[in-house]
């Protein structure tokens, strides 16, 4: 949990994380912006007939305030993963392509044997998405639905 390590004792942990998790709706939530390409990266997967999911280290039911705020839908939304944690969500949805901006992603990519998609809009550069393990990195979601039609048409 974030605060460990962070010089909180152990036992306010809960209670820090009860008081993030309380506050988080109304100050981070209407403070989010759209990552450049993202609905168009979730329409091109739908344009293709594939199910969205959304697989993530936040808390799920605040994740799902910033799908709803980005009046976002998707198919699966999956809170609290991490690295090969999110290859066993992505397994058990058939997941083909996972797209990340950390090498944790890519991880739980190779976990479920899908492509792993690096962005590097992320916290990660290109050379680290690809030691992880992604098989393509693109330096934005924009790429995402002309990279999506290629591999389509290479893997048909």
């Amino acid at each position: 949990m974030i605060f460990r390590g962070y010089g909180a004792p152990e036992e306010r942990v809960a209670d820090l994380v009860a008081r993030f998790r309380f506050l988080y709706p109304d100050i981070v939530v209407p403070a989010t912006v759209a990552m450049a390409g993202a609905a168009d990266a979730l329409a091109a997967v739908r344009a293709h007939g594939g199910r969205t999911l959304v697989l993530t280290g936040k808390y799920t039911s605040n994740a799902a305030l910033h799908l709803k705020a980005l009046g976002w839908e998707v198919d699966v939304l999956v809170g609290g993963l991490w690295a090969a944690g999110k290859g066993v969500e992505l397994a058990r949805h058939q997941a083909s392509v996972y797209v990340g901006d950390h090498g944790g992603d890519m991880v739980g990519a190779v976990a479920a044997g899908a492509v792993g998609v690096g962005v590097t809009t992320g916290p990660c550069d290109a050379e680290t998405l690809l030691a992880a393990g992604a098989e393509v990195v693109l330096s934005s979601l924009d790429e995402f639905p002309a990279w999506l039609d290629s591999h389509l048409r290479r893997t048909a």
